[in-house]
């Protein structure tokens, strides 16, 4: 069996979570490759799988407004990393985060 991969779909899943809406029928070119994934038809090397997964459950969570735990996400997305590097990309991605929402409240003041 062969299986045509789209390789523009992970981006186009990307920019469809950013945006918060499906702008390119994520959900329906997803269907066929999910499932054959699930079914071992379709087989990855590890950190590309989990890659693939976390972009697709940040779609579903972002883009169609899934319930998708943010730590589902997160931990697929680290997991493409070997364990040595995972703790430090983490950290930085905290470290990022808290530098974005103290430079955003220094844009915005203290009174909003």
């Amino acid at each position: 069996m062969r299986h045509h991969v789209d390789v523009e779909l992970p981006v186009d899943a990307l920019q469809s979570a950013r945006a918060g809406v499906d702008l390119a029928d994520i959900a329906n070119r997803y269907l066929e490759p999910i499932s054959a994934l699930q079914d071992d038809d379709l087989t990855f090397p590890d950190p590309v799988e989990f890659a693939y997964y976390a972009i697709y459950n940040c779609f579903r969570k972002y883009a169609r407004g899934d319930d998708i735990p943010d730590w589902l996400i997160v931990n697929q997305a680290l997991s493409v990393h070997a364990d040595s590097e995972a703790v430090s990309r983490l950290t930085r991605a905290i470290d990022d985060v808290g530098r974005t929402t103290s430079a955003n409240a220094e844009d915005v003041g203290p009174l909003g």
